[in-house]
């Protein structure tokens, strides 16, 4: 029978000079062309925001994950298509999951106009979200997160801020300065009884 072994490999910890972060608008294309489709409404009155109604009206402008696998030059297509095009766009759907919705519409190319619109606000959501915006309606958050590092467990996120180290305050009545007496003479002044001299191999008793 054929078995598996795990291998660990170990490497020495490493000096960094400077920490990897960076603007989250590098990256935020991959997931949403414009981080400000998510706090503006829709021109279309079936959709709440600009961002589902982007989603739902143009797949590939969307995001850039959909750019990079249909092209720069690659024909322009609506969500139900992306949803309900069967086999001829699941390269797309696979690139990013989640993307349409999992009850199993997709399969039998049958996603309703409600249900793909609900989708795409889910979507949105979701993906605003990924930056710390809340999606239209909802304007509590209408500023992203200023930072990034895709070594972080959560990639995006706010750089937290350091407060100033408290300054050292001494307490009490203690001298700034002790002055340490040596114990021979203090043996030889009776405070030490029994103090035999080390200097000869002897020790205390």
């Amino acid at each position: 029978k054929e078995m598996c072994f795990p291998t660990l490999l170990y490497y020495p910890k490493q000096e960094l000079d400077s920490f990897a972060y960076v603007p989250p608008t590098t990256y935020s294309q991959l997931y949403i062309t414009s981080l400000d489709w998510c706090s503006q409404p829709s021109s279309d009155e079936d959709f709440e925001s600009q961002c589902a109604e982007q989603l739902y009206t143009d797949v590939p402008g969307f995001s850039k994950f959909f750019t990079a696998i249909l092209g720069d030059d690659g024909p322009s297509f609506d969500y139900p298509t992306l949803c309900n095009g069967g086999g001829l766009t699941a390269k797309a759907r696979s690139t990013m999951r989640g993307i349409c919705p999992g009850n199993g519409c997709t399969k039998t190319q049958s996603c309703s106009e409600e249900e793909l619109r609900e989708w795409a606000q889910g979507v949105c959501e979701f993906n605003c979200g990924k930056f710390g915006l809340t999606l239209y309606p909802d304007l509590s958050r209408t500023e992203p997160y200023n930072a990034a590092n895709i070594a972080c467990p959560n990639s995006f996120f706010d750089a937290p801020t350091l407060a100033a180290p408290a300054a050292c305050q001494a307490k009490g009545s203690l001298p700034q300065m002790i002055e340490l007496t040596n114990a021979k003479a203090l043996e030889e002044d009776g405070f030490i009884p029994g103090y035999q001299d080390n200097s000869s191999g002897a020790s205390l008793i």
